[in-house]
């Protein structure tokens, strides 16, 4: 894998990691906003698992 595409996969996961992590933590009494947040957790394990898929090819 070429080594710039390598880095910015590397900065991508790091980057989904930590959106992960800040919007599990988060709150919301508004049925819209916990479902955005649910949304955003959704988008980040699907990233991550494709990240997952690439490294493991």
């Amino acid at each position: 894998m070429n080594r710039d595409i390598l880095v910015k996969l590397l900065l991508l996961q790091v980057t989904v990691a930590d959106h992960r992590l800040q919007y599990a933590v988060m709150e919301a009494d508004d049925e819209r906003e916990r479902a955005f947040i649910e949304g955003v957790l959704a988008a980040c394990e699907f990233i991550e698992d494709a990240l997952e898929e690439m490294w493991e090819a």
